[in-house]
């Protein structure tokens, strides 16, 4: 199934390849295995055959499944500098063993229904799983986001197609991967 892969998305996986390089996390995967939150559901019926009749079963509704964006497996460096970045699943028993669920999302989207379905599929996983689902917000001109909190991916802090190197927005406001290692070292 091909999919539309969000500019969040995109500017995530650069915030992760950047932690894979400098030793904050050891692997990460895109779009993981699916969290099955409910089972398919069918009921018995009965059907009238010429001469008999039949128990059969009737398909109701489809299983209700929910995949993260991203499934990382933090370094013992990574849990212990990025516990501020991700305060909730930080908490979790899962983030001892360094792993680490992250959904992608954006400062505004005009279907409001989808932040209410993650809501939803995010308490899901934790209640049926115990596993916390970090929605993460790369990058926000006015409010808190990942790339503020840590380092601004080195691919988004310069302009492109320039002759003298300028910063970009992202990179005005957000350090860099080096200086955050030397800020942060535990």
């Amino acid at each position: 199934m091909n999919r539309q892969i969000s500019q969040e998305e995109i500017m995530v996986e650069a915030w992760l390849k950047d932690a894979v390089r400098v030793g904050l996390c050891h692997s990460y995967e895109c779009q993981p295995r699916a969290f099955e939150l409910i089972t398919k559901k069918k009921v018995k019926a009965t059907v009238q055959l010429k001469t008999k009749k039949k128990v059969v079963e009737k398909h109701m509704c489809h299983a209700h499944t929910y995949t993260a964006d991203f499934y990382a497996v933090l370094t013992a460096k990574g849990q212990e500098m990025l516990r501020d970045a991700f305060p909730r699943a930080s908490l979790i028993p899962d983030w001892g063993a360094g792993i680490l669920f992250i959904d992608a999302k954006g400062t505004y989207t005009i279907q409001h229904s989808q932040v209410q379905m993650f809501s939803c599929n995010q308490k899901l996983v934790f209640d049926l799983f115990g596993t916390w689902v970090e929605k993460v917000v790369p990058w926000n001109t006015k409010g808190k986001c990942l790339f503020k909190s840590t380092w601004c991916p080195e691919e988004y802090r310069w302009k492109k197609n320039r002759k003298v190197p300028t910063l970009t927005v992202k990179g005005e406001a957000c350090g860099t991967v080096e200086a955050f290692m030397k800020e942060v070292t535990p």
